[in-house]
């Protein structure tokens, strides 16, 4: 069927010139591989950067999501320990440190996205690592998803950090074919300024992580804490994809310094950073589903009083179930405020029917009187014992999947009253007693 013509949108048309006019930014000197700039042999030394109008060129390597990329190259004057970070940053930055001639036969010695401890800060960059004078260091700085900005690259000389001189593990393959699997790692640590406490991390072939472990001072089981060995148990789940699995561990001293091998710091040559898991069962790859899905009432009039509103997802996940607490169902108001985030979790709690693997919840919100009138969006993020995910919602740009067809995706608000959008006024104070003394109290151990 024919439509009538449009009229012409002057303000728009005028913004598409604006921006046809816009300047195009060229690219840092040193977007290219071959174009590194080339950084002093001796330390410490800061540089300025930024990756502006950088690109990304072909062959070129992307751990961490990095993207828009400038490149450094280093050669040390002498051995020992360097520590290179990012500074001062506008952006999330990725930092990687490779070896090699050309931007497609790179060798990476290491990388890292976060710095700060073990959890990671977003933001700066850190690698640690033994340099080698005969070798010439080829350093990638980007964005995390292709952030620009400026921001400042550091080198400096280090003491040695803790030192991860064995690994040894048993059994030498996991197969998770019927049933979860434990393996038993032997870390031989050495540090001067003594041991104080480490993580072990497993990740699967997907880069997902497996397990977790901390380690104390106190699971030493030879030694002492300047050089000893360390027994630490991880476990990988069944059904879990079969291959190598990946090793991160993480060495805290007394003295503060601290190594993060497999990420940051790379293993010694001689060590295996991988556990070869096999599994000839089922592997769940799937997230949980949404089998059904109802609101009631999917519309609610605010204008005179409150009103209540149930939410009844059914979520399916047959092979590895949802834990309790790992999914969450939010609505969000059309400023984009989440409602009563606690009762949007997930778990036996508000569960009604079934279990973790087949089972019907019930999340119920009470929507104010005067509240903002429009669509409140429904999503879902559903995680299950495995860490298979899915986030079901309105937002394509950032990777949300559409609601299945003929699920509500939206709640409707009516109000044709007064829109409450004024935050609470604090009118008063009174602090009873308004001296304290605490001079009979022990001082607070952090």
């Amino acid at each position: 069927m024919l439509s009538s013509p449009r009229p012409w949108n002057f303000a728009g048309l005028a913004g598409l010139l604006f921006l046809s006019v816009l300047p195009v930014l060229a690219a840092p000197a040193n977007d290219a591989f071959t174009a590194a700039r080339v950084l002093s042999a001796a330390l410490p030394t800061t540089v300025a950067g930024s990756n502006v109008g950088a690109t990304q060129e072909v062959g070129e390597p992307r751990p961490e999501l990095i993207a828009r990329t400038v490149w450094w190259s280093w050669k040390p004057a002498a051995a020992g320990w360097v520590r290179i970070t990012t500074q001062g940053n506008d952006i999330d930055t990725v930092l990687a440190a490779y070896t090699g001639s050309s931007v497609d036969g790179l060798t990476r010695l290491t990388f890292n996205d976060d710095a700060g401890d073990n959890e990671g800060t977003v933001g700066p960059s850190e690698l640690v690592f033994l340099a080698d004078p005969g070798v010439t260091y080829r350093l990638q700085v980007g964005g995390y998803a292709g952030w620009e900005g400026a921001f400042s690259l550091r080198l400096e000389a280090v003491p040695p950090p803790p030192q991860l001189t064995a690994v040894s593990f048993t059994p030498a393959a996991l197969d998770v074919t019927g049933q979860p699997a434990a393996v038993t790692f032997d870390l031989q640590v050495t540090h001067p300024g003594g041991f104080r406490q480490g993580v072990l991390s497993l990740f699967r072939p997907d880069g997902r992580q497996e397990d977790r472990v901390a380690f104390l001072a106190s699971q030493r089981i030879s030694g002492d804490s300047k050089s000893g060995t360390y027994r630490v148990t991880a476990t990988v789940a069944q059904h879990v994809l079969p291959g190598p699995y990946a090793l991160w561990i993480h060495l805290g001293g007394i003295d503060g310094r601290r190594a993060t091998y497999g990420e940051r710091t790379p293993f010694p040559a001689q060590l295996s950073p991988t556990i070869p898991v096999v599994n000839t069962g089922i592997v769940d790859g799937d997230p949980p589903q949404l089998a059904s899905f109802t609101v009631t009432p999917v519309t609610v009039d605010v204008t005179l009083a409150p009103q209540t509103v149930t939410l009844s997802p059914h979520l399916v996940d047959a092979v590895s179930g949802i834990p309790d607490f790992s999914s969450r169902l939010e609505v969000r108001n059309p400023a984009g405020e989440s409602l009563a985030e606690d009762n949007h979790i997930l778990s036996r709690r508000n569960r009604t029917k079934g279990d973790g693997f087949d089972g019907t919840y019930n999340v119920v919100l009470t929507i104010p009187a005067g509240a903002m009138p429009g669509q409140y969006p429904i999503r879902f993020h559903l995680v299950d014992a495995l860490g298979n995910d899915i986030v079901l919602g309105p937002d394509a740009d950032a990777g949300e999947i559409p609601m299945p067809a003929g699920f509500p995706a939206a709640l409707t608000v009516i109000n044709t009253g007064t829109v409450d959008t004024q935050p609470p006024t604090l009118t008063g104070a009174t602090i009873n007693p308004g001296t304290v003394n605490v001079a009979e109290f022990e001082p607070l151990r952090l």
